[in-house]
């Protein structure tokens, strides 16, 4: 399975709340999926972690349940990382309005990128520590490009 790209509103002072899952990947018994989350324009608010299942299980898991349950665990994250920035934005996510993810093309991360939008602190860190090999060129030919900002002039 490719990865997954998942985003969100825009959050004034931080960006686009992104999560990015690879994976699963089998070793023996063994599923993990290889997750990173993070907001589009603050460097301290990247991590990645894994999330595995399989060690002494009796029966496997579906790949699809291990994903959702990794892009849960990261969108509790990004939510406690919300309720710290703007209490007023993390009550009405809770009443349902705004700040929701949704799945998003690959093109998302390019167009972050072509915009300004993804620090590029950023894509070191996923480059530098995701095993994915798809995710790893992806952001190699991502960071090679521009990023295209405009200038207004009055």
């Amino acid at each position: 399975m490719p990865y997954l790209v998942r985003g969100s509103d825009f959050l004034r002072g931080h960006g686009y709340a992104v999560i990015i899952v690879a994976g699963p990947t089998s070793k023996g018994h063994i599923q993990t999926v290889e997750c990173h989350s993070f907001f589009s324009r603050s460097a301290g608010t990247y991590e990645v972690f894994e999330h595995s299942y399989g060690e002494g299980a009796t029966e496997a898991l579906e790949d699809a349940f291990l994903v959702d349950t990794a892009v849960t665990m990261a969108e509790e994250r990004l939510y406690s990382i919300l309720r710290e920035v703007s209490i007023i934005q993390h009550q009405a996510m809770l009443l349902g309005f705004g700040f929701q993810f949704q799945d998003k093309d690959k093109n998302y991360l390019l167009q972050l990128h072509l915009r300004d939008l993804l620090n590029s602190n950023i894509e070191q860190e996923v480059r530098s520590r995701t095993r994915d090999v798809e995710l790893k060129s992806y952001f190699d030919m991502v960071s090679k490009l521009s990023r295209v900002t405009t200038i207004r002039r009055t």
